[in-house]
């Protein structure tokens, strides 16, 4: 058995076995513990060496267990801080959302207050056509108006003429007309 565990040992403090291991493997340095080893008849340094061995294992599991603590401590604050950003994200969102709405019921009230004055407008014009149209026609009866009152006027003063002229007439006439009768 002790020579397999010189085996392990002598890969282990291999320079090929030392390049070619991954980042996340330890490895112990205890190459002076192998030498004494060797160099010795004894087991009994076996023992301090293998504690030895026991203890640093220990330390480095001890340390991989702290980083990863630390490691573990960093991923909760950051799933903490990533769902308080979500929360105040979607706190946004609800916000935003509430004031589309208000700016689409905004918009609404106003398309429709535009629709009524385009109904208002749509109707004031055709009133306005409308009277225009009369205005139209009174004008154009006012202007036939004038126009018979013009001809009546002028027929009038040729009546009025000619009624004096009869009459102017009729009295040259009387006079002649009673010295004859006389």
């Amino acid at each position: 058995m002790a020579s397999r565990r010189e085996q392990m040992q002598e890969r282990i403090e291999s320079p090929e076995w030392a390049e070619s291991e991954p980042e996340n493997v330890f490895r112990f340095h205890h190459g002076s513990l192998v030498a004494e080893r060797r160099g010795s008849p004894a087991n009994r340094d076996d023992g301090s060496a293998a504690l030895q061995l026991v203890h640093q294992l220990a330390d480095a599991v001890r340390s991989r267990e702290d980083h990863a603590a630390q490691v573990e401590a960093r991923a909760h604050a950051l799933g903490k801080r990533a769902i308080d950003e979500l929360h105040l994200a979607e706190e946004r969102l609800r916000a935003t959302d509430a004031a589309r709405n208000a700016a689409e019921a905004a918009l609404n009230k106003a398309n429709a207050t535009l629709q009524e004055f385009e109904v208002a407008l749509n109707h004031t014009e055709a009133r306005i056509a409308a009277a225009e149209t009369q205005l139209s026609d009174a004008l154009r009866r006012a202007k036939a108006a004038e126009t018979r009152a013009a001809q009546s006027e002028t027929a009038l003063q040729r009546l009025e003429e000619a009624i004096r002229v009869q009459l102017v007439n009729t009295q040259r006439q009387a006079p002649r007309n009673s010295a004859a009768a006389a």
